[in-house]
């Protein structure tokens, strides 16, 4: 019997076809674009620094409606021909991948989520040629290419860039979630926009962020804010993973804003904007005074996620759990405090429409639980 080889190279364009049933998000496939130009801005800031002073990232998303296209365009460091070269191959990694673009997927990936149409250019600081492709997924699957053409064009500025243009996109965005992406995309990047050395701009207006306050509790004469910072490891399966983080309680309840807030790499993947991850070992029943007012921000830098960067990759393996328990013990404290505490008669809790719904769902639900529990035993009146 003959011995027979599968060749298992996939076709270009049935790769990027493909993707596009990828489980992005709208926020999670921009970010891929964000993630790099932040990624490259992190990566080379001494020497942009050097170059420009005053120099802050600057990053635009445009979308115009009328034509349904979608730019993301950065003036990072921009792409030399190697840089550029690399960028477009499927997987290849790049050169460093401890920061936020590791897998050498999301360009690639997040584009042909979008749209079946693309473009890249990228120009480089102190070079004059400027790179530039344009990617068709179908006439590239029906003409079976496995390779594309690279523009160079002569710029004679200083200027330094990358953009990327999605023409024709098929995930339209409409008045009300496009408020809905501006909100998850200040929160994915609220430390970055918080350090002010990096401004996102939607159509023109700037992404801002604003950390709640913190509760301020006066005990044997001396004002302190109920928070708690700390830097531990949780062990699992022989390795010691990093968290660091704080903790605190809000001085204006919020069953929306509070939760748990997970960042890895100044990024955050979990969290956030009525996404406040909250175990209920940790936080309790949905209205709970813990839940009401609650919520951190822990990083979690060096642990794996998913490859929408929209989860960490713990489910099913015990890792979820053992993260939860560090917590745990690191939140006794607060939550014991939020339990107890009550506003003075001169100050009150400001909730929200949404929040008093939520509550009084919740109630709702806790009272059918109550009447829909069978019941053994006898009541007593007296």
């Amino acid at each position: 019997m003959n011995n027979r080889k599968v060749d298992m190279r996939p076709s270009l364009g049935e790769t990027l076809d493909n993707y596009e049933r990828l489980s992005y998000k709208v926020d999670t496939a921009i970010s891929e674009f964000v993630d790099n130009s932040t990624s490259n801005y992190y990566l080379y800031k001494g020497l942009l620094e050097t170059k420009e002073s005053n120099y802050k990232l600057i990053i635009n998303i445009d979308y115009n409606e009328l034509k349904s296209e979608l730019t993301i365009t950065d003036n990072a460091l921009g792409m030399n021909e190697d840089e550029f070269f690399s960028a477009l191959i499927i997987a290849k990694k790049p050169i460093k991948t401890s920061g936020r673009s590791e897998f050498g997927m999301g360009l690639k990936t997040a584009a042909s989520w979008f749209t079946k149409n693309w473009i890249v250019e990228s120009k480089r600081i102190d070079e004059n040629i400027e790179y530039s492709t344009e990617i068709d997924v179908d006439y590239i699957k029906r003409n079976n290419i496995n390779e594309i053409p690279i523009k160079e064009k002569k710029v004679n500025n200083s200027n330094h860039y990358t953009k990327i243009i999605l023409k024709n996109i098929k995930r339209k965005l409409t008045p009300s979630n496009t408020l809905k992406l501006i909100n998850e995309l200040t929160n994915i990047y609220k430390k970055d926009i918080m350090s002010k050395n990096i401004e996102i701009y939607f159509n023109g207006k700037t992404l801002k962020y604003v950390q709640p306050s913190i509760l301020k509790f006066k005990e044997d004469g001396i004002e302190e804010e109920k928070s708690v910072a700390f830097e531990d490891f949780v062990e699992f399966e022989g390795k010691s993973l990093p968290i660091k983080g704080f903790l605190a309680l809000r001085e204006v309840g919020s069953y929306e804003e509070t939760g748990l807030t997970l960042i890895r790499y100044g990024r955050v993947i979990v969290g956030g904007y009525k996404k406040g991850f909250k175990p209920k070992k940790i936080f309790g029943s949905a209205n709970s005074f813990v839940s009401l007012r609650m919520f951190g921000d822990i990083e979690l830098d060096g642990w794996s996620v998913t490859q929408a960067k929209d989860d960490f990759d713990w489910e099913g393996n015990g890792l979820k759990e053992a993260f939860i328990d560090k917590i745990y013990e690191i939140s006794k404290n607060l939550a014991s405090f939020a339990k107890g505490y009550r506003e003075n008669k001169d100050s009150k809790t400001i909730l929200t429409k949404p929040d008093l719904r939520k509550f009084s769902d919740s109630l709702k639900d806790d009272i059918s639980k109550i009447k829909n529990y069978p019941f053994h035993g006898h009541l007593t009146s007296t």
